[in-house]
């Protein structure tokens, strides 16, 4: 009996020696991955942060661009409208006459077209809209002069109505369309939160557009307080 005691107990302590060792070396295992898991986290925060600062140099870098190639186009107009090939062999000379026969321009007026041609971009089908027409004045009170003069009439040519604007730097033309996006589709904007699509935000939305004229003082303070009670903090 005593034997078969002394057997269990040698069995129980080698068993627990076998245990101490296993969980010893379970031991050493988990602080090497908490050390490794410590040494990706810091790792993560170093990147984050190079990722921070290298977004941060990309957006002034892009509005350093966005401002150069907006003075570059300071003293370009766009055309819109003019049917392809009406132009003819000369685009240059094509929009000067254009100008000085639709647009009322003082008769001493030079215009001092530098460049025009058309945007760069593969002729499109004929069923398509044509390419807008680049046009670049010498001198930008020139340039203001033909665009005032422009919008002040309707311009046809071949019984098509042109259009004249400014020509935009890339990134401020995709903004201006995001922009009229918003303005005219205001209630199609949905914002999502943690619960789903925000309650009453399209009305929210529709208030912050473009305050409207009123007939007197207290009308414009009652309106005033109905649109700013929707963004009190509850």
């Amino acid at each position: 009996m005593r034997e078969e005691l002394e057997d269990f107990k040698k069995g129980i302590n080698q068993k627990l020696t076998e245990t101490t060792k296993e969980l010893a070396s379970q031991a050493t295992r988990i602080e090497l991955a908490e050390q490794r898991v410590s040494e990706i986290e810091d790792w993560d925060m170093d990147v984050k942060e190079a990722l921070t600062q290298a977004l941060k140099q990309q957006r002034v870098l892009q509005n350093r661009l966005t401002d150069r190639e907006g003075r570059n186009r300071r003293n370009n107009i766009r055309i819109f409208g003019l049917t392809e090939g009406a132009e003819g062999t000369s685009t240059t000379q094509f929009i000067e006459r254009l100008l000085t026969t639709e647009l009322s321009l003082p008769a001493e007026s030079d215009l001092q077209i530098q460049l025009a041609h058309r945007s760069l971009m593969p002729r499109p089908a004929s069923d398509r809209p044509p390419r807008s027409i680049v046009v670049n004045f010498l001198q930008y009170t020139t340039k203001e002069m033909v665009l005032k003069e422009a919008w002040k009439q309707r311009i046809k040519f071949q019984d098509r109505a042109l259009f004249f604007d400014h020509d935009y730097a890339t990134e401020i033309l995709q903004k201006r369309k995001e922009y009229i996006t918003i303005e005219r589709n205001p209630r199609d904007i949905q914002i999502e939160t943690s619960r789903g699509s925000a309650p009453g935000i399209e009305e929210r939305l529709q208030k912050t557009l473009p305050w409207q004229r009123v007939g007197n003082s207290e009308d414009t303070a009652v309106r005033a307080k109905q649109r700013l009670q929707g963004f009190q903090r509850k």
